[in-house]
């Protein structure tokens, strides 16, 4: 059970790491800036941008509620992800 969740920890890491990034770049947000919107230190914002780091949980929500557009579209997509992992598993 631990290497499926590893997997789902790896996915999610990669998937929220880049859509963090991106949208901090079409805002066009220093890290410093999109670190204070999620409230953490910039240094594990870095860290989450590269992949090495999970955002939290207070984190998460801060960016779905205010620096996601689509929340709902960005849940679909971490879904079919899910899906399309699970269907590799099996």
């Amino acid at each position: 059970m631990k290497e499926i969740r590893d997997l789902y920890v790896s996915l999610l890491k990669q998937y929220l790491s880049e859509e963090i990034k991106m949208t901090r770049k079409e805002r066009s947000l220093t890290q410093e800036a999109m670190a204070e919107k999620l409230a953490i230190e910039r240094r594990t914002y870095c860290n989450i941008e590269k992949g090495e780091n999970m955002c939290g949980t207070v984190s998460f929500i801060l960016f779905l509620a205010y620096e996601c557009d689509d929340s709902i579209k960005f849940l679909k997509n971490v879904r079919e992800l899910l899906e399309e992992l699970r269907k590799d598993i099996k």
